[in-house]
C-alpha cells in the first residue's frame, strides 16, 4: 500500500487555517481509487434500479 495516500488516491494536507488535498503522485494509486469509486457508483445505480423494479 502506498505510504502517501494509503490507497485512497488523494493526499490530504492541513495548513494553518485550511484543509486540502492533492492527487497522489503515483498513477497506479489514482487508477485503483478511480476503479473503486466507479464500482461504487455502478453498485448504487444497480440498487436504485432494483428498488424501482427495473431490470439490473
Amino acid at each position: 500500500m502506498c505510504e502517501l495516500c494509503q490507497g485512497k488516491g488523494k493526499i490530504y494536507f492541513v495548513n494553518q487555517s485550511s484543509v486540502g488535498f492533492m492527487p497522489c503522485p503515483y498513477a497506479s494509486c489514482r487508477e485503483k481509487a478511480l476503479k473503486k469509486s466507479d464500482q461504487a457508483i455502478q453498485d448504487i445505480k444497480r440498487v436504485l434500479r432494483e428498488r424501482k423494479g427495473l431490470p439490473a
